[in-house]
């Protein structure tokens, strides 16, 4: 079970209490996110597309919708409408439109690019931020243990990549989420398929059924001036996937998780059971990467663990991450915590990682990889069953995704 109610007094100065999650796609995790800033306190509002899952909740402050032409008008009227103390992305998309709204009018531009500049930080390093291929340059440069990464400006260049990370190794397409720009390659003419899937502008029938059933015309704009994404190769690391969630201010990391992945969606998909670790190596990693970037906000970082325990640094994720719930439900420090940051009081230190032992089912991704799991019987399974209209729409939406994917890896 799984926060229950919400609390009575607020834990928070009502003049810094004001969270707008920002989401552009139809995903479980970003009203999921949004509950638990409510149960620890906050007034929490959300700006998504058209018949976005947060409309069913009852707990919310506000609820806005994207402009399906404007996604960037449709922010400024949410901003000019609630005032919000925050932004903060759910997803790449999102993360994306706020970076590219601040580089356009600058940290101190209006009032909403200046609460971007302070939800955000990383201003001077958005393509670090942003892209995956340049991000593991950045970290690669400060020192960190990361994989072999040769970035791709043309196929061409692709037997040249592969001698230099060697196979198997990843393919990782930039501006891509939820292992939908992520393949293995274990031969070369598979690291070649999957380059020309990546490299390929979107079809007209993924456009008409986002214009039309999502009512989004950017994925319209994005196929009518496409341009190929940035492209790398990464040499694969044997290991355990380890995701580290950060809650940070102006590069200093105020409370993290570690988590390690127990069960996964297929094809690189995301974590659906998951177990809390203490790893000194990640944390300082994380920090190290949040402090040189001058990251704000929610992050997440991923890890490889290998068998001698060493983490290799393999991306981030410049939004919120199903393990930054987690961190939320941590309890009163981690509100307190960004309430004094946001307030500009002195920073209490880091608490230290105390992981949990017990597992952490998360709510609806094991459902959708297995809806006979026998995970989802335990008292772990993470669920808001106090938001049952939210509830249903997720175990809906979760079974039928993972029906689709089952019959995609049959005709396979």
């Amino acid at each position: 079970m799984f926060w229950f109610r919400r609390p009575e007094v607020s834990l928070l100065d009502t003049s810094l209490a004001k969270l707008l999650l920002v989401t552009c796609h139809r995903w479980p995790n970003p009203p999921l996110m949004a509950h638990a800033l409510v149960q620890a306190g906050w007034s929490v509002g959300m700006l998504g597309p058209w018949r976005q899952p947060a409309r069913l909740m009852t707990g919310l402050d506000h609820l806005a919708t994207h402009d399906p032409w404007d996604r960037e008008a449709g922010l400024r009227r949410a901003f000019a409408a609630w005032q919000p103390d925050l932004l903060v992305p759910c997803d790449d998309s999102a993360a994306a439109m706020l970076h590219g709204y601040r580089a356009r009018l600058g940290a101190e531009g209006d009032a909403l690019a200046r609460c971007i500049a302070r939800s955000l930080g990383g201003e001077a390093h958005t393509e670090a931020v942003l892209h995956k291929s340049r991000f593991i340059e950045y970290a690669g440069a400060l020192g960190l243990r990361v994989p072999a990464s040769v970035t791709l400006a043309a196929t061409a260049d692709l037997p040249a990549a592969l001698a230099a990370v060697g196979l198997p190794c990843m393919v990782k397409r930039d501006e891509s989420w939820g292992g939908a720009g992520v393949a293995q390659a274990a031969t070369a003419a598979e690291a070649a398929a999957a380059l020309a899937r990546f490299r390929a502008a979107p079809g007209w029938a993924q456009v008409w059924r986002a214009a039309v059933v999502q009512q989004d015309a950017g994925l319209l704009r994005q196929r009518l001036r496409f341009r190929p994404p940035g492209l790398a190769l990464q040499a694969m690391v044997p290991g355990s996937a380890v995701n580290r969630a950060v809650l940070c201010w102006q590069g200093r990391v105020l409370a993290g998780l570690t988590i390690e992945a127990l069960e996964n969606l297929p094809d690189c998909g995301p974590t659906s059971v998951v177990r809390e670790i203490g790893h000194a190596g990640i944390a300082a990693a994380s920090a190290r990467m949040v402090a040189a970037l001058g990251l704000s906000g929610f992050v997440g970082f991923d890890f490889m663990l290998d068998a001698a325990g060493d983490a290799h640094l393999i991306e981030l994720n410049p939004r919120v991450t199903p393990a930054c719930t987690l961190l939320v439900r941590r309890g009163a420090a981690v509100a307190a915590a960004l309430r004094a940051a946001m307030a500009g009081a002195p920073l209490p230190a880091p608490a230290p990682d105390l992981p949990d032992p017990a597992p952490h089912v998360l709510f609806p991704q094991e459902l959708q990889r297995d809806p006979r799991s026998g995970w989802l019987d335990r008292r772990e399974h993470r669920v808001p069953w106090d938001e049952p209209r939210l509830v249903s729409w997720c175990i809906g939406n979760a079974l039928r995704r993972g029906q689709q994917a089952r019959r995609g890896a049959a005709r396979a």
